[in-house]
């Protein structure tokens, strides 16, 4: 081929390789198509009348070509930009108002759970979980996953702690009774 002659695959546009084949496969899409400047050993083309292309349409999802809308799986592999630590911080002292959701891009879903308290608490569970767990993912797909398994244990532990705290406060308070006598 020369400069003038290029070939772009029917499928997905992309420009195909220069190479003297009878077929090309487009390295983008797999879509394999009849070489319409293919040569033979000598210098004229093997089909000069009518270029032939090789157009196949199917159905089938390529399973190496991702789903339209799915996280890629190379943006799958990289870790998201946000802090593991600031993410659980704020779910656990203001995941009721939903600032990790604001945090981690979430805007809307963010917004339902600041005028639901967390799903009334619920929600605000689920998404610690999800967090203590290494399955919770930024707007983007990225998964934020605990930088190790340490600190998934100094979270739990400061959780129950806070808890002993909080159930235990209001039977430790101590009351007194004040009598009122009537003055002679």
């Amino acid at each position: 081929m020369n400069a003038k002659q290029t070939l772009s695959c029917s499928n997905c546009g992309a420009p195909l390789p220069h190479a003297n084949t009878p077929t090309l496969t487009c390295q983008y899409c797999g879509t394999t198509m009849v070489n319409p400047f293919y040569k033979t050993s000598g210098d004229a083309p093997s089909n000069l009348a009518v270029p032939q292309i090789n157009v196949i349409v199917s159905n089938v999802i390529n399973p190496a070509q991702p789903v339209q809308g799915a996280p890629s799986p190379a943006a799958q592999a990289v870790p998201s930009p946000r802090s593991w630590w600031v993410t659980m911080l704020l779910a656990l002292f203001f995941g009721v108002f939903g600032a990790h959701r604001f945090y981690t891009g979430y805007i809307l879903i963010g917004l339902i759970q600041l005028f639901t308290f967390g799903g009334f608490g619920i929600w605000m569970v689920i998404d610690m979980l999800l967090l203590l767990t290494g399955n919770y993912h930024d707007k983007k797909g990225r998964p934020i996953k605990p930088a190790s398994r340490w600190a998934v244990f100094v979270v739990l532990a400061l959780i129950v702690f806070l808890c002993l705290m909080f159930f235990t406060l209001p039977s430790t308070s101590t009351t007194t009774s004040l009598t009122l006598t009537p003055a002679p």
